[in-house]
């Protein structure tokens, strides 16, 4: 998936071959040549070049119809990523608690928690009591402990540490949280926050040193960039600073889907990145624990929809129950 950021999205025009496409609209379905039924689909530029060599009732863009995929930077998911479909309408869609919870707790290869390849985080909605922010961000829902506000916030979309890589359309990097700051309702509050964060998987070798430079080598060997995501929950509280609002740390936890156990290599590899991130790109210096709750093993590639459902889900039963729960206890219990 990774190598989307280095890849130019093209359509499938082929004469001559699409050189990429930066605009705004999206693809349209058209015919190659008169005597094939079959459809290709194109970007404006495209057939601004190509309309005279198109069959007559499609040489007019705004009559063609739209094709599903989303054109703009949306393509470089289905045009580079290594799976078939990134699209996962229940996750996108739902939000019955129940289902979710199900789904997430469902063992079968068939639980949408488990089909790899989910790379729309940006087409995940939420409920209307949700407050929505932009860029993938909601804030669920407020609630008073001894007149002591403590307000939940989820980001949809993948967090990404990545911050010399542009990020894809279901992405957005990890420094953007900071802004919850800056959107406290109250002058002293705690603010928690919950998100699905990936990293690429390099194998720890040299390519650590420079992942923009492995993702192109990658894209050049037509070889895709793993990642790998898990899932994050910080708890902060609010002061006024002499430079605006201030966080004062106060826990957070990492669900790593592989780890097995608090002390196994899975588990202790996410607490350091976690730590790390946080102090690093959040300014949060505290330690993170982790939940365990194993739901991934070798060979399974399916992180980002579980982890994001794991978010959503979690969001969506604080809302129902009026209040914020325990992270570790909702883990432990799917």
């Amino acid at each position: 998936m990774a190598e989307s950021h280095t890849v130019k999205a093209c359509c499938q025009w082929l004469d001559p071959k699409c050189p990429g496409y930066d605009g705004f609209e999206g693809y349209r379905w058209v015919h190659v040549d008169e005597g094939v039924d079959a459809a290709v689909y194109i970007c404006q530029n495209c057939h601004a070049e190509c309309k005279s060599d198109l069959r007559p009732n499609e040489r007019v863009w705004e009559n063609l119809p739209k094709s599903p995929y989303g054109g703009s930077t949306i393509d470089e998911i289905y045009d580079t990523s290594p799976f078939d479909n990134p699209r996962n309408p229940f996750i996108e869609k739902c939000h019955d608690v129940d289902q979710l919870l199900k789904d997430l707790k469902y063992s079968r290869k068939n639980a949408h928690c488990k089909k790899t390849g989910f790379a729309c985080h940006q087409l995940i909605t939420m409920p209307n009591d949700c407050e929505y922010f932009g860029d993938g961000l909601f804030k669920v829902l407020t609630v008073f402990d001894n007149e002591q506000p403590s307000t939940l916030w989820v980001s949809m979309k993948l967090q990404s540490k990545a911050l010399k890589l542009h990020p894809n359309t279901n992405e957005s990097h990890v420094t953007e949280l900071k802004r919850i700051k800056s959107l406290k309702k109250h002058p002293k509050e705690t603010q928690v926050i919950v998100f699905s964060c990936s990293k690429f998987n390099t194998g720890g070798s040299v390519d650590n040193i420079n992942i923009k430079q492995a993702i192109i080598k990658n894209a050049r060997n037509n070889k895709p960039t793993v990642t790998h995501s898990n899932v994050h929950h910080i708890k902060v509280r609010t002061k006024n600073g002499p430079k605006g609002t201030a966080w004062i740390p106060q826990e957070s936890f990492v669900y790593e889907p592989k780890a097995a156990a608090a002390t196994d290599a899975d588990s202790n590899s996410a607490k350091t990145s976690a730590t790390r991130m946080l102090t690093k790109y959040l300014n949060l210096k505290m330690p993170t624990r982790a939940v365990i709750n194993q739901k991934m093993h070798d060979g399974d590639l399916n992180c980002n929809a579980l982890t994001i459902l794991i978010v959503k889900t979690y969001a969506l039963m604080c809302l129902r129950e009026s209040k914020i729960l325990c992270f570790k206890e909702f883990i432990e219990s799917l």
